[in-house]
């Protein structure tokens, strides 16, 4: 009789402790993992990466509007492109304090399709704002580096409205597919043309040691500082006055190119109107002109 009412005992002792252990794995499973941020806490404690889910990564600017930031976001596994599914989480926006949405909320993305290593990604028309020079690469590279976060993809092409454009609204150029841009992130924007600005501006003030400072000359480390002053002063006209009409860029980052227009006047007062293009190299931080038409 005893040894009956142990065995009883016993066998309620395992049904509790198989239940509790069930509960315990039902309300584990519960727990919300669908998106995670960088330097997060809120990863699953066996496998970081549930079956059903894929990892993408989003870049939306600060809440300063300096640069552009990672948002890693877990995303349920469909047949749907992955191109297509970044996109669509992107134009959803970010809920982070830290960060901002930069794409209007009234944007539509027409299509995503990848062809090669290169992402094809058609939006429609609202994406064109008056942007500010900032807002626009910000926009642009918000996109362009999100895609080319997959790992198949090294480009992207900008459509509106199924066609190719020169330009976003007024500064980048969007006519070729662009690259992921590591100079836009967690590194404050620098505007290209501010090297150019200078560049006039140590003309207008005959200044050959500034226009040195922010020229790379080919062969520069093995030139010497007469020759380098020589090499200027036969290139360069100085000039009264200066005033930037426009100029478009080919991107951001190490290497870009700046066509500008610009009106002249010189010491005697001539005013002329000319299209300089300038390539410009991002060296330690700091950009650099390497090649100028003068």
């Amino acid at each position: 009789m005893i040894h009956l009412i142990g065995g009883i005992c016993m066998k309620r002792v395992i049904s509790i402790i198989i239940t509790m252990l069930l509960l315990i794995s039902i309300l584990s499973s519960c727990q919300n993992y669908d998106v995670i941020y960088e330097g997060s806490n809120n990863y699953p404690p066996i496998s970081p990466l549930p079956g059903d889910k894929t990892e993408i990564v989003l870049y939306y600017p600060n809440n300063k509007m300096k640069f552009l930031l990672p948002e890693i976001r877990l995303v349920s596994r469909s047949n749907e492109e992955l191109a297509n599914v970044v996109i669509q989480e992107l134009l959803k926006g970010t809920d982070k304090n830290k960060l901002r949405n930069i794409i209007p909320r009234e944007v539509k993305l027409l299509s995503a399709e990848v062809i090669d290593d290169t992402a094809y990604v058609n939006f429609s028309k609202e994406i064109l704002k008056d942007y500010s020079e900032k807002e626009e690469a910000f926009v642009i590279y918000s996109i362009v580096n999100s895609l080319t976060s997959i790992s198949s993809i090294k480009k992207v092409q900008i459509l509106i409205d199924g066609k190719m454009r020169n330009v976003l609204t007024k500064y980048y150029l969007i006519r070729e597919p662009l690259s992921f841009s590591s100079l836009i992130v967690n590194k404050d924007y620098a505007s290209p043309i501010d090297i150019v600005k200078q560049y006039y501006d140590y003309i207008t003030q005959e200044n050959l040691n500034g226009l040195l400072s922010i020229m790379k000359i080919e062969g520069n480390d093995n030139i010497n500082y007469n020759t380098k002053v020589a090499y200027l002063k036969s290139n360069i006209d100085y000039i009264d006055q200066y005033n930037l009409i426009g100029y478009t860029m080919s991107g951001y980052s190490n290497n870009i190119e700046v066509l500008t227009g610009v009106s002249i006047s010189t010491k005697e007062k001539v005013e002329e109107k000319k299209v300089v293009n300038f390539k410009i190299v991002n060296e330690k931080g700091n950009f650099k002109i390497t090649e100028t038409n003068f």
